[in-house]
């Protein structure tokens, strides 16, 4: 398995950007249709309160572009996804590893404003 991040040299310049991210695009009614099925879970929200990403590594660059700063503490899983690693640096933020397991007894550093975790899959073979 590999990771989804393309050199960017196969795509022409017009398409691409220094943004780590596919180019948007609309589904019109998407948003509707999302709220929907929340509500049915019973998690009733307006289609503002929530945003619709293109894929995990949007998700994590807009997140980070909006909350960190230069110089901020992360604390991430090790291992962890790479393509989150490549978004923070491009922050340039400080990264503070934590192991993936045990999770029951995890102590975070101080000063650190983000963890960064993958609740589910984490490929481990017990």
């Amino acid at each position: 398995m590999a990771g989804g991040l393309p050199d960017p040299r196969i795509f022409p310049r017009s398409f691409y950007s220094d943004i780590p991210f596919e180019p948007s695009f609309m589904i019109p009614g998407l948003d509707r249709e999302i709220k929907k099925v929340l509500s049915f879970r019973g998690i009733n929200v307006s289609t503002d309160e929530f945003l619709l990403t293109t894929g995990s590594i949007q998700g994590i660059f807009l997140f980070s572009r909006t909350i960190l700063n230069p110089g901020d503490r992360v604390a991430v899983e090790y291992p962890t996804f790479a393509g989150a690693l490549r978004v923070f640096k491009s922050v340039k933020v400080s990264l503070v590893k934590l192991p993936v397991i045990p999770y029951y007894d995890l102590r975070l550093p101080e000063n650190v404003k983000v963890v960064y975790v993958i609740p589910t899959g984490q490929n481990l073979q017990g």
